[in-house]
C-alpha cells in the first residue's frame, strides 16, 4: 500500500479569487473602463468621412460597456470593415437603388467578389482619420495593445487598494 499526503492548495484565496472577478468580470469597473478607452481609442482607426460612421459606438445602444461589446450599426460596417464587396449572386450587384435608398434581395445570401479596388482595399480618405481603414480593431489593437494592457493593470491596482 502506497503512502501519500493530500495538501489543500486554495490557500483560502476564495475571498481574493471572488474579489477579483467581481473586479474583473462583466459588468466589473475594469471591463467598463476597458470598453469605453477601446471605443474611444479605436476611433482614428475608423473611417470618418461618411456622416456619423466612426461616432457610431457611442450613440445610444451601440456599445455594450458591461460585456465589452462596441458595434457600429451601419449597413456599410461589414464592407468597410472587411474591406470586401459583397454581391448579389445571380445579379453581380452589391444592391439596388431607386436613387434615394438601397435594398437587396430578400433571403438572397451575398457573396464575396474580387471587384477590382484600390490597392488596400478600398480607397480610405483619410483627412479626418489618417489611421482610417480596414480591420480597424485589430489594427488599433496592434498599435496599443502594451499600453492599454499597462493601463488597465494600473487600473486594476487602483481598485483593487480601494475595495
Amino acid at each position: 500500500m502506497l503512502m501519500g499526503m493530500t495538501y489543500d492548495a486554495n490557500l483560502g484565496l476564495d475571498k481574493v479569487i471572488e474579489k477579483g472577478r467581481a473586479l474583473l468580470g462583466p459588468g466589473s469597473p475594469i471591463q467598463r473602463y476597458v470598453t469605453s478607452t477601446v471605443a474611444v481609442g479605436v476611433a482614428p482607426y475608423v473611417p470618418a468621412l461618411a456622416g456619423k460612421f466612426a461616432e457610431n459606438p457611442n450613440l445610444p445602444g451601440h456599445t455594450d460597456l458591461d460585456n465589452g461589446i462596441i458595434q457600429w450599426i451601419d449597413p456599410r460596417a461589414r464592407l468597410l470593415y472587411y474591406n470586401v464587396v459583397y454581391i448579389d449572386p445571380l445579379y453581380k450587384k452589391a444592391g439596388f437603388t431607386d436613387g434615394e435608398r438601397w435594398w437587396s434581395r430578400k433571403d438572397v445570401k451575398k457573396v464575396p467578389s474580387d471587384l477590382p479596388r484600390h490597392a488596400d482595399g478600398f480607397n480610405f480618405n483619410k483627412s479626418r482619420h489618417p489611421n482610417a481603414g480596414p480591420f480597424w480593431c485589430e489594427r488599433y489593437k496592434a498599435d496599443h495593445l502594451k499600453e492599454l494592457a499597462a493601463d488597465v493593470q494600473r487600473k486594476v491596482g487602483e481598485v483593487w487598494n480601494r475595495s
